[in-house]
């Protein structure tokens, strides 16, 4: 009897072909766990942990080195890559082992660059034009330069018609070296006198970017470039520029995030100087917590990779700043002005800084004939060592002073005296009101900041003068 063979069935098609791809999703799996590190940071010390590993001109999506200096590359088309590190000097690396240079020890005898076009090859302004002009037309350039700050510290008085109490070199010789250091960071830490005025005689482009770390110190007790750790290279060194850019592609170009971070400022504006807390900004932006650093609101965006170097209270005001909003209530028997106050995207008391500025705004109510009113209640006076007027007006004062046996400010560096602060701070917005007779027919509100007291320019011999801030009528 014939056996007849039995036929094998053939599987599907579509299983084969599942059954290839999930082989091959099994060998492509076993590759990925077994393939070898694309590369390995060093720096002198050894391996380096936390480096950032990014494609030219695209950090946002770099990668980090592991414990042991291994990283894997960035999702980029092709090599090369940039490694970063702080304290290194940039390196470029298509794969394989990444040996880092660390940025140069301190050399004080080196010269500081001279920024300006056709000084120097490194010029800073050759390559950063638009950063060197706005440079040029901010407070930092001009920071040992201003007169009421040369008032301060000019110890020689023989040419002063008076004696003045204002006059700090004078009275506490010892404190100008904690001034120089904010204000001429770029003199030696041995001299205690100002620079002659020149390009390089206030807070400079190259001195910021020579920066390296903050070094032993206190902050607040330790000023300006006193607690800075710089990294100036010897004359005959390699160059160096440190900043806050992990995917630059120029050469001699150190990272550091520090100069993304508000305490990069603090040194220079957090100071106590003889027992007076005279810039307290860096501890006011502590207190208020918020997400924002100072380079946010005083260096904003000027491009898709440049930040503003004006560096200006101006530059923050397009953010934020103080607010006023005031109306007038006329009723048969009195006018009620009320006015609000309040600190808009501002991370620190207003005002803020030298301990000698203020921000003060006065109200004035004139009837039908053009005659101005007194209000009908003294509250909310303004006297007038805060104006420098010759009487009373009815207004606000946003201040930090030191009072003794009568009111108004005495120097900072006098002790004994009793603290007043009366600034806005964030978030606490304030409200005020006063009352006119009914015969008011207009009112006018104008406010100002004031570098100085009035009794301080005149004791200095300085003129009286303040920025507008607000000027509006109704």
């Amino acid at each position: 009897m014939a056996v007849r063979a039995r036929s094998r069935r053939r599987p599907a098609p579509w299983l084969s072909l599942f059954l290839l791809m999930a082989l091959l999703a099994c060998l492509g799996s076993l590759h990925l766990a077994t393939r070898p590190p694309t590369g390995r940071v060093f720096t002198p010390q050894g391996p380096a942990a936390g480096a950032l590993v990014s494609p030219p001109m695209r950090s946002e999506i770099a990668v980090t080195t592991g414990r042991d200096g291994t990283y894997h590359p960035p999702p980029s088309n092709q090599p090369p890559w940039i490694v970063a590190l702080q304290g290194h000097y940039l390196a470029a690396t298509r794969g394989g082992p990444v040996h880092l240079e660390p940025v140069p020890e301190d050399h004080p005898e080196t010269p500081w660059i001279n920024p300006a076009p056709g000084t120097s090859p490194r010029a800073c302004g050759s390559c950063h034009p638009a950063a060197l002009d706005q440079w040029l037309g901010s407070p930092h350039q001009r920071s040992a330069a201003g007169p009421l700050f040369s008032a301060l510290l000019t110890p020689d008085i023989r040419k002063i018609q008076k004696p003045s109490p204002w006059r700090l070199a004078k009275n506490y010789p010892e404190a100008s070296a904690a001034c120089v250091a904010c204000h001429a960071p770029g003199a030696s830490s041995l001299e205690a006198e100002l620079p002659a005025v020149s390009i390089l005689g206030g807070t400079h482009c190259d001195l910021c970017h020579k920066v390296k770390d903050l070094g032993p110190g206190t902050l607040g007790l330790t000023h300006g470039r006193d607690l800075f750790t710089l990294a100036r290279p010897a004359p005959a060194g390699r160059p160096v520029v440190l900043g806050p850019l992990p995917d630059s592609t120029r050469e001699n170009v150190a990272y550091s995030p520090l100069y993304k971070q508000s305490l990069f400022c603090a040194p220079c504006h957090e100071g106590t100087v003889l027992g007076a807390p005279v810039y307290t900004s860096f501890s006011e932006w502590q207190a208020w917590g918020g997400n924002q650093s100072c380079q946010d609101c005083h260096m904003p965006a000027d491009g898709a990779r440049h930040h503003h170097h004006g560096m200006t209270a101006q530059l923050a005001r397009k953010q934020g700043g103080l607010r006023t909003e005031w109306s007038v209530q006329r009723t048969p028997t009195a006018n009620r002005v009320r006015l609000s106050l309040r600190s808009e995207k501002v991370g620190h008391a207003l005002p803020t800084g030298q301990v000698d500025r203020h921000i003060f705004g006065w109200l004035e109510a004139r009837d039908a004939d053009g005659k101005p009113l007194a209000p009908l209640e003294r509250s909310d006076m303004l006297e007038p060592w805060s104006t420098g007027m010759d009487h009373s007006v009815p207004g606000f004062l946003l201040a930090r002073w030191q009072e003794k046996e009568r009111p108004g400010p005495t120097p900072f560096w006098s002790p004994g005296g009793t603290w007043r602060d009366t600034r806005l701070l964030p978030d606490q917005p304030r409200e005020l009101e006063w009352l006119f007779p009914p015969e008011a027919r207009s009112f006018h509100l104008r406010v100002e900041h004031r570098k100085a007291w009035p009794a301080m320019l005149q004791s200095l011999d300085l003129p009286l003068q303040g920025q507008v801030l607000v000027d509006e009528r109704k």
